[in-house]
């Protein structure tokens, strides 16, 4: 793989590159794509945390404001009634700032905005469900992968020295690592996307939940909220307890049919499907302000890093995926990549008019995809990148690392329930308690 092989083509690949290998230009995509992953769940994580209180604090100083502006054209224009004014105008900026005693926002429509940016429930679902099935194989029980991951981890921290420079050094090496890196993406995946489906069923980004406040607080409220849904919504309820009973009591047969190669491959060829449903079902939920122009350009380029991934992968030429669109005789590597770019311009038609709304964005669109532009055309286009190319791939997963915890401790109550949650998974499925290493 480090070099490009002569192909029947007239014109060379695009991915071909002499600067570059293609196993090194297919490891700073998969590990660029991933990072841009998951940034795409932060804008609306902090929408979520924090949305209510900016906007609240925003709402509150504007009125406040407004009325010392009243107040000064009503007033007459005395040099003691403008001092008056003037500390009058202070005053009340000073006093938006300061929250209510009982621990609820200051306006009742900041919580009302947030809760008209959080996507439905049905489109962060199939979006959590692209990234599990893209993940399938940590799932699986017969697949060794997770137990290689926790097991270089676990043999890292045993044997490693003690010193902040050789921790480092051993937190590098260990992100160095392909099975941990799968394992990681897939908890940031889970953390972000996953907090935001737990809040939407919980119901914590509505108003009622928004409070500042102690963590018991916010427990009370989910609490009371899970059984005023359980009361008010019986129907959703019992649907959904009686189809975990079916699927329960035919485990064995569900497993058996899943297990078979090509419903393996059916499953894993939708994750291109089901991420695209939920990003274009989030974009035209959404309305185009707060975090969504910021998620639609990061949820944009991602996509475009991971058809370039999957093309320089598969080791396609440019000419054989656009022209000669036959579907007879093409091979199913072609087609699928079709089918991804046909999806990616799907998505892109639904995200766009949250991009054009910031110019800022397009720029920022298209700084975040010119690496990616010049690892895909190689030549000079590379030449600029090639002193920093040894070291892309560790600082990649380092970023990357770095990303999944700030989700993590960023994201609060739900977070910690779906990293939790996953944990509990992952080691009853592959009995990580029992596990020697």
């Amino acid at each position: 793989l480090s070099h490009c092989p002569a192909l029947p083509q007239s014109r060379p690949p695009f991915w071909c590159s002499a600067m570059l290998g293609v196993s090194d230009a297919t490891l700073l995509l998969r590990r660029y794509g991933d990072l841009l992953g998951v940034l795409t769940a932060l804008p609306l994580l902090s929408e979520l945390k924090f949305g209510a209180l900016v906007r609240s604090q925003e709402q509150s100083r504007e009125a406040l404001r407004k009325k010392a502006q009243d107040t000064q054209e009503s007033s007459p224009k005395g040099n003691k009634d403008k001092k008056k004014d003037d500390k009058a105008a202070s005053a009340a900026t000073d006093e938006a700032s300061a929250q209510p005693e009982d621990g609820t926002l200051a306006n009742d429509s900041a919580a009302a905005d947030v809760g008209a940016t959080i996507p439905p429930f049905w489109a962060v679902a199939f979006m959590l469900l692209a990234e599990v099935i893209s993940s399938m194989q940590l799932l699986d029980p017969e697949d060794k992968q997770t137990r290689r991951a926790v097991g270089v981890v676990l043999r890292a921290q045993q044997n490693g020295k003690e010193g902040f420079s050789n921790t480092l050094k051993t937190v590098e090496k260990v992100l160095e690592d392909s099975d941990v890196n799968e394992l990681l993406r897939l908890t940031a995946a889970w953390a972000g996307i996953g907090a935001l489906l737990i809040s939407i069923i919980l119901g914590l980004h509505k108003q009622e939940s928004m409070v500042i406040g102690s963590p018991m607080k916010v427990m009370n409220q989910v609490v009371v909220r899970v059984f005023e849904g359980m009361l008010l919504a019986p129907r959703l309820w019992l649907f959904t307890l009686l189809g975990a009973w079916v699927v329960l009591a035919n485990r064995s047969v569900l497993l058996k049919i899943i297990n078979k190669s090509a419903i393996k491959e059916l499953v894993k060829s939708s994750v291109v499907l089901w991420r695209t449903i939920g990003t274009v079902g989030t974009a035209m939920s959404c309305p185009r302000t707060g975090p969504m122009p910021l998620w639609a350009t990061l949820t944009l380029v991602a996509g475009m890093v991971r058809v370039a991934h999957y093309v320089t992968f598969e080791r396609l030429s440019w000419d054989v995926v656009t022209k000669n669109i036959d579907i007879e005789g093409v091979s199913a590597n072609v087609c699928a990549a079709r089918c991804m770019m046909a999806l990616e311009a799907w998505a892109f038609l639904a995200l766009a008019p949250h991009i054009s709304i910031r110019r800022h964005m397009i720029l920022l669109g298209g700084l975040l995809f010119a690496p990616c532009v010049c690892i895909v055309v190689g030549g000079p286009a590379l030449a600029p990148l090639e002193p920093y190319l040894e070291l892309a791939g560790p600082r990649l997963s380092i970023a990357v690392a770095v990303v999944t915890l700030c989700t993590v401790f960023m994201g609060g109550f739900p977070t910690m329930m779906a990293v939790i949650l996953l944990a509990q998974v992952l080691i009853r499925i592959h009995k990580l308690d029992t596990m020697k290493y």
